[in-house]
């Protein structure tokens, strides 16, 4: 009896990033940090009324970047209460000791 074989064509290698050319490979959106002054500006923003998507794109960001600032806006409203000067708030952009910032 003749065993019978099925011929299948060879698989094409996927392309890999270094053979794409630059306008063809994904460029990665810069990573932004925004400040408690910042974040604060946007949570006033939304509380007047603006749309979460319409700060997303003026600030750049996310949108679940600015839900998320949102939901946490009981902490910076803390974290702008507890900077010494305006300045230190304008300049920060996270709490130096997390221990200080759970137990206050």
């Amino acid at each position: 009896m003749a065993e019978i074989t099925l011929h299948q064509p060879p698989r094409p290698n996927p392309p890999s990033v270094a053979t794409k050319t630059k306008d063809e490979a994904k460029v990665k959106r810069a990573r932004k940090n925004l400040t408690y002054a910042e974040k604060w500006e946007l949570i006033k923003k939304i509380d007047q009324g603006m749309t979460k998507r319409g700060l997303a794109t003026l600030y750049r960001i996310n949108k679940s970047t600015v839900r998320g600032i949102y939901q946490k806006k009981d902490t910076i409203k803390s974290h702008m209460d507890i900077a010494p000067t305006a300045s230190a708030a304008h300049n920060a952009k996270r709490s130096g000791n997390r221990v200080l910032v759970k137990t206050e």
